[in-house]
């Protein structure tokens, strides 16, 4: 087989690799914080994806989520200090869409509830 043949052959595996990754969408993931001061900001990320909040004090707090069942709306956010994604993990909280909001634990303490899982 001739080496054109070969990258011919590659070219397409690769575009079939990526049409189907693409059909299958990505899920967002909306989440409420409820911050001491009263602040309620919403972040919106990717499955797996991590979103930073920076509080006044300049402390910096990750919030990572996973989805563990879109159809029964569990998510699983891990909070963790710092943006990086190798920062120590200070919570993970098991919660559902729709759901109160959950207190983290953590110091300060973070409300959290999950909003909407959407599929793009």
């Amino acid at each position: 087989m001739s080496p054109f043949v070969r990258l011919g052959i590659a070219a397409l595996v690769v575009a079939a690799a990526v049409s189907s990754l693409s059909a299958q969408g990505v899920r967002l993931v909306t989440i409420r914080l409820d911050l001491a001061n009263g602040a309620h900001p919403a972040l919106t990320l990717s499955d797996g994806g991590m979103a930073t909040i920076t509080l006044k004090d300049g402390a910096t707090f990750g919030f990572r989520t996973r989805v563990r069942d879109a159809d029964a709306g569990s998510v699983s956010v891990t909070i963790v200090d710092g943006g990086a994604a190798d920062s120590p993990t200070l919570a993970e909280l098991d919660l559902t869409v729709g759901a109160t909001a959950v207190q983290s634990g953590t110091s300060p303490s973070f409300g959290v509830a999950v909003e909407r899982i959407v599929l793009r």
